[in-house]
């Protein structure tokens, strides 16, 4: 594929973080072919907004194809919370599939409305492309009290987040890829109106009435494997703190992303 450089006429090829872009948008327009067809009032179609991540490992190494790529997904699976990334549910559960030469798993279309936060779609490439869409968790029926659509925690991005990269480096180390690069792009949607909230994460003892007015942020970062380990609570905050920012400027407190990083993977209690 190539695009068009604007007021040249020529061709110039497309580079890794625009083909992300590019498969960050196809995705979640796949994601929306599907729950175009939901009746209404199905919380799997995420009417108060969603997140979408994708990513691709970038590197000298050879992708698995077909049924292989599944068996490498299922073993390159991170598992810090009840739902992670990229799962491939072992019993009761919808199973993935082939699809225009991916792979890719759809939770929303289970008999059963499990609402915004599990209902999530995932799609996985042969070219070592994944990207994965989910509601917010903030928009849960059993979050009784609050109105779908108007918290935005303080403190469940940084796990998503952290989860998500830490399966990218899980990845690359299945390819036999632990040199390579990961290109992240990520989308928010849904943002206005939104409210910063601590309901999830009381420990932090302030309220804030921070709202959003904008409905749509977009980021894309690039990371080298080798340095997750070491540069994860970095490389998450670097991710959210812009986000954070649109909620009237406020500002992430300074450890808030290690101490929750730390409370995931079980470190800090």
């Amino acid at each position: 594929r190539v695009i068009m450089a604007g007021g040249t006429g020529a061709d110039v090829p497309e580079n890794d973080r625009e083909r992300v872009d590019r498969w960050l948008d196809d995705s979640v327009d796949r994601w929306s072919e599907l729950a175009r067809g939901l009746p209404e009032g199905r919380g799997a179609r995420m009417i108060h907004g969603h997140y979408a991540i994708a990513y691709q490992i970038v590197g000298d190494f050879e992708t698995p194809q077909g049924a292989n790529l599944l068996e490498h997904l299922r073993g390159g699976a991170v598992r810090y919370t009840g739902r992670p990334p990229f799962e491939v549910p072992p019993r009761r559960g919808p199973d993935p599939y082939p699809h225009e030469g991916n792979i890719e798993c759809w939770f929303g279309g289970v008999d059963d409305d499990v609402g915004p936060a599990d209902s999530h779609h995932w799609r996985v490439s042969p070219d070592a492309q994944f990207f994965i869409l989910r509601g917010y968790q903030e928009d849960a029926a059993q979050n009784r009290g609050f109105e779908p659509g108007t918290l935005f925690e303080i403190s469940i991005m940084a796990w998503r987040i952290g989860e998500i990269i830490l399966h990218a480096e899980s990845m690359a180390r299945q390819f036999g890829a632990e040199q390579a690069r990961v290109i992240i792009a990520a989308k928010w949607t849904g943002l206005t109106g939104r409210q910063i909230s601590t309901y999830a994460a009381p420990n932090y003892g302030f309220l804030t009435q921070n709202i959003s007015h904008q409905d749509v942020h977009r980021t894309s970062v690039e990371i080298q494997v080798d340095r997750i380990a070491d540069e994860l609570p970095e490389l998450v905050d670097s991710i959210i703190r812009p986000l954070y920012e649109l909620f009237d400027f406020f500002t992430l407190p300074a450890t808030l992303v290690s101490e929750e990083l730390a409370r995931m993977r079980n470190l800090l209690r």
